[in-house]
């Protein structure tokens, strides 16, 4: 069998293909990923703490979590506490270091929970409820994060629109860079303190039905781009090889 030629065009289709694929690890959010291992699994309705009207019936009470670590050589590890929904509605994602321990301190416990409504943001609608994230020593102190990453993820109730982080502090809320995790339209972002967190929908939200945002779904397009076109490329390098196959010649 006679080699291949690769042409100028098969090369371009591959290089369009190492392109596509640096597009998706660069539209993918620069903060850490939720843990959540029900993928696969159906997600349950939304439950709120003070459910719209229309939704009162049915509506399931939020879950809360608390989680005591113990710690060793002043050093705090990775840890993660979520609700318990599914997927969960709520969670925090502490990085190695993420947390300032005092001297002494034996354990730390993390807590998080809905409360009750909090003054309504400026820049928009709350989208399901706010949530408050602490942590705690063994002597009750509450603890301030340190230089490791920590991250807070808020699953969105499904409401049209892009919502951001936001957190309440000050008497104030103030939007955070927030990432959106594919397929489970769970939010995340980096944050600097714990304290009180929640949802908000920009502008009029349109109800509590309906699909995530756009921005939510470019890496899912991005990845069925690339997908056609790495067959594209497979069908066409083919093809070439077929073509530059001299014909069999009779005995």
């Amino acid at each position: 069998m006679a080699p291949v030629n690769v042409s100028r065009t098969s090369v371009a289709v591959l290089l369009a293909a190492a392109t596509l694929l640096a597009l998706v690890w660069h539209v993918s959010p620069p903060v850490t990923p939720p843990l959540y291992d029900g993928l696969g699994l159906p997600p349950e309705p939304y439950r709120y703490l003070n459910p719209p009207p229309a939704l009162k019936h049915g509506n399931k009470t939020p879950s809360s979590t608390s989680l005591s670590v113990p710690v060793s050589g002043g050093e705090s590890s990775f840890e993660s506490a979520a609700t318990n929904e599914n997927p969960p509605q709520a969670q925090l994602i502490l990085q190695p270091n993420a947390v300032r321990l005092p001297a002494g301190t034996k354990w730390i416990a993390i807590v998080v929970r809905p409360v009750p409504a909090l003054p309504a943001p400026q820049d928009g609608n709350l989208d399901g409820n706010a949530y408050r994230f602490a942590l705690t020593s063994n002597s009750g102190t509450l603890l301030a994060l340190g230089k490791g990453t920590t991250s807070v993820a808020l699953r969105g109730t499904g409401a049209r629109g892009s919502p951001i982080i936001e957190q309440y502090t000050g008497g104030h809320w103030i939007r955070l860079k927030t990432g959106i995790y594919l397929g489970i339209a769970i939010y995340v972002a980096n944050v600097k303190s714990l304290g009180d967190f929640a949802l908000v929908l920009p502008g009029k939200a349109t109800g509590a039905s309906g699909g995530t945002a756009l921005n939510g779904f470019l890496p899912l397009l991005v990845i069925g781009v690339l997908i056609v076109g790495l067959t594209t490329a497979g069908l066409l390098l083919i093809r070439l090889g077929r073509q530059s196959t001299p014909p069999a010649r009779d005995a």
